[in-house]
């Protein structure tokens, strides 16, 4: 994981101290940004986020993976469109930090801001003893659908990958303990997952980024390393798969949707297989939220095989 943003890494390793001066200097400014962000009102955080990483995000190191993502995502789209889907893209990171900044106010006037819709057919929304895990994917305000136990009142744990700047780290964990549910570090956490659903409480986890222990599934078409761990958690604990999504609505209000469990295809297949199989349906749920608001993809990442498509030449963003 990289540890400092304002330097590269193989200056720093040669000069540890311009490593700790790029942190506290790089703690500082996220820190003033942070506060700033919570002291104002909420419409016009968002809107002074937005146009603050619209204009800085693509010229980082970010940009390219960026235009990459959504280039084989959507082969069919030209490079103008796959820019402007890009600039979107920029803009929404700060949409998404101003809507951290802005979770203890969020929580407040939750009854105003949020609406949850939920299947039915999920017992632990339900008050059921059958946890579920919760899945979603880095689209629209998928943060926020963590105020759903507080709606529900069943009990919730989640994953986070920790920021490698101790000082950023420690800002965002305090402004996270607005949500109504247990925030655990992503680092070694498959111990701590298996043992709140033991205890029967539901996890939540956001997997549609690369991860490269997991299976070759396709996504959007072409095969990509994707985290199976949701479908075998699943499988051995007895729980539901339930996809979630979070929607930015009109007036920075905001809808939660749990849908349908996800069984296997074929229930009688080998366990490798159903699992596959699972995995697959949540990879078809990502595409379809993706594929409706793209321009709220946080694919910030490489996402699929370096030899996977071809990426056209990257431009530089609008302002």
């Amino acid at each position: 994981m990289t540890q400092h943003y304002l330097f590269p890494k193989k200056l720093a390793r040669l000069m540890p101290f311009l490593h700790r001066l790029g942190q506290t200097v790089e703690g500082a400014g996220v820190r003033f940004l942070f506060w700033l962000l919570g002291v104002l009102e909420p419409e016009r955080a968002t809107r002074f986020a937005a146009g603050v990483t619209r204009r800085l995000v693509g010229r980082t190191k970010k940009g390219p993976k960026v235009l990459r993502n959504l280039e084989i995502a959507f082969p069919e789209k030209d490079a103008v469109e796959i820019q402007r889907i890009a600039n979107g893209i920029f803009g929404y990171m700060g949409v998404a930090m101003a809507e951290i900044a802005q979770l203890k106010r969020l929580s407040a006037e939750r009854e105003q801001r949020f609406e949850f819709v939920a299947s039915a057919e999920i017992d632990a929304l339900r008050g059921g003893p059958k946890p579920a895990v919760f899945v979603t994917a880095h689209v629209g305000a998928w943060t926020l659908g963590n105020f759903a136990p507080a709606h529900f009142g069943f009990p919730l744990t989640i994953l986070y990958a920790p920021e490698s700047n101790p000082s950023i780290n420690d800002v965002i964990v305090d402004l996270r303990s607005a949500l109504p549910c247990n925030a655990m570090p992503r680092d070694n956490a498959m111990r701590t997952l298996m043992g709140e659903l033991r205890k029967g409480h539901s996890v939540g986890l956001a997997t549609d980024n690369r991860f490269d222990a997991g299976e070759m599934i396709p996504f959007f078409g072409v095969d990509a390393p994707t985290n199976t761990v949701p479908a075998r958690l699943a499988l051995k604990f007895g729980a539901d798969l339930v996809p979630s999504r979070t929607e930015r609505l009109p007036g920075m209000r905001y809808r939660v949707t749990f849908y349908d469990p996800i069984a296997p295809d074929d229930p009688g297949a080998p366990k490798e297989q159903q699992i596959l199989q699972m995995s697959r349906r949540l990879n078809e749920y990502f595409e379809s939220w993706i594929t409706e608001t793209p321009e709220q993809w946080m694919c910030m990442s490489r996402r699929w095989p370096r030899d996977a498509g071809s990426a056209r030449t990257a431009t530089a963003p609008e302002s």
